[in-house]
């Protein structure tokens, strides 16, 4: 099997898994549940729906992929279960647009990290694109209304965003370890923190409709394409198919339930989205500087 077939199957499952998690927001809006309940189900349900797609792809490897991540892999799950439970939090307090464009900078932290602690080169463009961001999530906050708990959302959404960052770094300070089975275990330790805090772990009928269907398939799901597929193309190009998450699942719920997002967020996330976009793309407009068996765009 050639390079380039390994790159566009490595495209393909990543674009899906991208766009199979765009709900996401729409329908934790619409189960309109306190967020520590919701926390509580969705961890759970993404725990045991995880663990029996883990048992069908690891096969007989099972149980030596969950002791292979070792030391490494209960923290990264320890971290992952905060995230899970963190997004919730962030979308019940703010927007969806504000939280998701905010979330969208972790490759900046991360390449941050791994430049403090990796001791790793980080490019021109890069520092460039630090402070374009911070200057697009200035305008998110400064422009957030200074009466509700939005504040504390962005707050949150940006303790995801340093969150995925330190994830990231982890991972590929230890060669690209597998943490797969890490979204489990964070997934169940997400449903053990929420469940001494939540209001009542009872659910309507059209609410555990949207559970089940968010929580023992979207998401297992896009976790799953997502994970899997960036092994086989470069981090620039993975970084740009995220973004598409930040696009469409604030203009999903703008159009299904009508949550328009103030001009402050468009803008600001608008700048985040540019910033970001341009960053991963640069090193594709070099032939030197693309993976090989993948072409120089036409007109480059």
């Amino acid at each position: 099997m050639s390079r380039f077939t390994d790159y566009q199957k490595g495209l393909i499952i990543t674009t899906l898994g991208v766009l199979t998690i765009v709900p996401d927001g729409l329908i934790l809006r619409l189960i309109a549940a306190d967020s520590w309940t919701v926390s509580f189900w969705r961890g759970l349900l993404i725990g045991i729906s995880m663990t029996l797609f883990l048992i069908f792809y690891y096969r007989g490897e099972f149980f030596n992929n969950f002791k292979k991540m070792g030391w490494l892999g209960i923290i990264v799950s320890i971290l992952t279960g905060a995230s899970t439970f963190l997004f919730v939090f962030a979308l019940t307090q703010t927007s969806v647009a504000s939280a998701l464009f905010i979330v969208s900078t972790s490759p900046v932290f991360s390449a941050l990290f791994a430049w403090l602690f990796l001791k790793e080169i980080v490019p021109w463009r890069t520092w460039a694109t630090v402070g374009v961001v911070l200057i697009g999530i200035t305008i998110i906050a400064w422009g957030t209304p200074s009466g509700g708990n939005d504040r504390i959302g962005n707050l949150a959404a940006l303790a995801i965003a340093l969150i995925l960052a330190i994830n990231f770094s982890l991972i590929r300070y230890f060669n690209g370890a597998d943490m797969l089975p890490a979204v489990a275990i964070g997934g169940f330790l997400s449903s053990l923190i929420a469940f001494p805090f939540a209001e009542s772990l009872t659910l309507s009928g059209q609410q555990w409709g949207y559970m089940l269907v968010l929580g023992g398939l979207i998401l297992p799901l896009a976790f799953s394409l997502m994970y899997i597929g960036p092994r086989y193309i470069p981090a620039p190009e993975v970084s740009l198919l995220l973004l598409l998450e930040a696009v469409f699942s604030p203009l999903l719920v703008w159009l299904v339930i009508g949550e328009r997002p103030v001009m402050a967020t468009l803008v600001g996330g608008a700048i985040i989205v540019t910033a970001l976009a341009i960053n991963s793309a640069i090193p594709f407009l070099n032939r030197g500087d693309a993976p090989p068996g993948i072409e120089k765009p036409s007109g480059a």
